[in-house]
């Protein structure tokens, strides 16, 4: 589309269309830190440090950075990264998933948050080696 688009747009009018696209990619991304820091700050923070003004700041550059490491470290294939990241969000739901359903019992918060750090470094060391 946006070849096309470039070839097919007068000048004035590409502008306003790469414009567009930023401000939708932008958008997204603010979207996602935010959504990321209210799980981080409110579910894993949730106990001790809720109202502090640390947890407030760490849980948006904890977001924040692993978005920059990513944007740098896949900065000439996006399609690698849509899948990696694809991966990294469904794969570590879906151990616990399948946890509870070969024993048939409900995992505990701690046991739920610990399969999916686990899966996670599982996936990193098989990524990285």
């Amino acid at each position: 589309y946006f070849i096309y688009s470039m070839n097919i747009l007068p000048e004035g009018l590409k502008g306003v269309f790469i414009a567009g696209i930023f401000a939708t990619i932008i958008s997204t991304l603010d979207a996602k830190l935010f959504v990321n820091s209210a799980i981080i700050l409110h579910d894993l923070f949730a106990s001790k440090f809720h109202d502090t003004k640390y947890a407030k700041i760490f849980s948006l550059i904890v977001p924040a950075s692993f978005t920059i490491m990513l944007a740098s470290g896949f900065s000439d294939n996006i399609e690698h990264l849509w899948l990696t990241l694809e991966s990294y969000c469904a794969v570590p739901l879906f151990i616990p998933i399948i946890i509870s359903i070969l024993f048939k019992k409900m995992l505990t918060s701690e046991q739920f948050l610990y399969s999916i750090i686990f899966t996670v470094i599982f996936m990193l060391i098989n990524d990285l080696f």
